[in-house]
């Protein structure tokens, strides 16, 4: 893990003001892209300059005090932020935060405890507040505590990375293997199509970029869920080559994620003609069949996909379901123990596993199963690993209230039977990549 990149979550993207320096290319935005490419000592050298030419400004001794943290220099990052406080920094909770990053990485961790509290007291879902709490934690061996201020940290920015790769430490740390792996790898993961955005982005930039570099942009975009960037990079795509042969797949799996199944369908198909054994087709051709009703078409489909494919979450859970429907209880469980391996954070792995528990007549095995269920939902649907799998609360309620009449426990039945009632959105179980 890069402290350099935790550090990154941290910088504002607001512009410095002031103009550049006559006769030299010391800017306050050129600081700003020297600290986004991991340049920070020679930002710092630019930051000196300008608070020399300029005079006190609170902005640039902040930022002067974010480099000193990066490069170790703590004793004079305290210097700048207090600095930066005089100057009349208009958000001193921010500075209180960067006070206590110091104190962490100074060994000083209750002094660091102290400011992320006083930061807390006032915005309690200060993401970075919680992710070091929850590094002081870790440290301490707290890792129960440590693995609440990090998924605190997560449900306030689901794009916060570090914490995401510290709670994958703290499950382990806490004897939960297979959560603590599975977490890791999702870390992984991002890291990887972060990687891929920024080469992508990059290629994409340039007046000779290909169709086909636009086509691997938008399939990055949808798998990070950000569709509206996706269908611009397909639109470009089809600017530059209209025939491509990939567009009709693309096409499709935007039609998915919109929820337009039927577009999907045809898409999908028209693309299939010329390429029936496309991975990236199979789990968005069988899955757009189920959503309109094709089931026997879309179970084809989905255990092709599961023979020949990468095991994904989203097609794994449609394909347990279809298999659920036909009684094959048996393969129900299978699945939704890869689910759980795959991505132990989708609340969908041990809801199939209640499922199956309840079919075995296994009640007190489904309860265990549901209850986790239920709480994954309630805490990680907002995380990026949570969305996969994610279905609407209505469907824990109903299951738990299944599994409760099994048990003789109506009053707890009756419960969840008043909890079904309350509004809820449609049962979903989030897509995966056309990548």
């Amino acid at each position: 893990m890069n402290f350099a990149s935790a550090l990154l979550f941290l910088v504002p993207v607001f512009a410095l003001p002031g103009a550049p320096i006559q006769g030299e290319s010391v800017s306050p935005e050129g600081v700003l892209a020297k600290m986004r490419n991991d340049n920070y000592a020679g930002a710092l050298d630019d930051l000196e300059t300008l608070l020399r030419t300029e005079g006190p400004d609170p902005r640039l001794y902040y930022r002067k005090g974010i480099c000193e943290t990066v490069l170790g220099r703590y004793r004079t990052a305290l210097v700048s932020f207090e600095k930066a406080r005089a100057a009349g920094f208009d958000d001193p909770w921010r500075i209180r935060t960067r006070v206590g990053i110091v104190y962490f990485h100074q060994g000083r961790h209750e002094e660091a405890r102290r400011e992320f509290r006083h930061v807390l007291g006032d915005r309690p879902g200060d993401a970075a507040s919680l992710y070091y709490m929850g590094r002081i934690d870790l440290k301490a061996g707290r890792y129960r505590e440590a693995g609440s201020s990090f998924l605190a940290a997560l449900d306030s920015d689901p794009e916060y990375d570090p914490a995401l790769f510290h709670l994958g430490r703290a499950l382990l740390r806490q004897g939960r293997r297979d959560e603590g792996r599975g977490v890791l790898r999702f870390h992984r993961k991002r890291e990887h199509l972060q990687k891929q955005l920024r080469t992508l982005q990059n290629l994409a930039s340039s007046p000779k970029a290909s169709a086909s570099v636009h086509l691997e942009l938008a399939g990055v975009y949808l798998e990070l869920g950000r569709n509206d960037l996706g269908r611009e990079a397909i639109e470009r795509a089809e600017e530059l080559d209209s025939g491509h042969a990939e567009i009709d797949l693309y096409r499709g799996g935007l039609a998915w994620r919109r929820g337009a199944h039927s577009e999907a369908v045809r898409r999908l198909s028209e693309y299939a003609r010329s390429h029936p054994d496309d991975c990236r087709l199979l789990n968005f051709l069988g899955r757009s069949l189920k959503a309109i009703g094709r089931k026997a078409d879309a179970l084809s489909e989905l255990r092709k996909a599961a023979r020949r494919c990468a095991p994904a979450v989203g097609h794994l859970a449609d394909l347990a379901e279809l298999e659920l429907a036909e009684g094959r209880i048996r393969e129900t469980s299978n699945r939704a123990r890869k689910i759980i391996q795959i991505n132990p954070l989708a609340p969908v792995g041990p809801f199939l596993m209640a499922v199956s528990s309840l079919h075995r007549q296994r009640f007190n095995e489904a309860e265990t199963w549901a209850v986790k269920a239920l709480d994954l939902e309630r805490r990680l649907a907002r995380l990026p690993a949570g969305k996969e799998g994610s279905l609407a609360l209505t469907e824990h309620h109903r299951l738990l209230h299944a599994v409760y009449v099994k048990l003789g426990n109506l009053e707890r039945a009756r419960e969840h039977e008043e909890r079904m009632k309350s509004p809820a959105s449609p049962k979903k179980i989030s897509g995966d990549s056309v990548r």
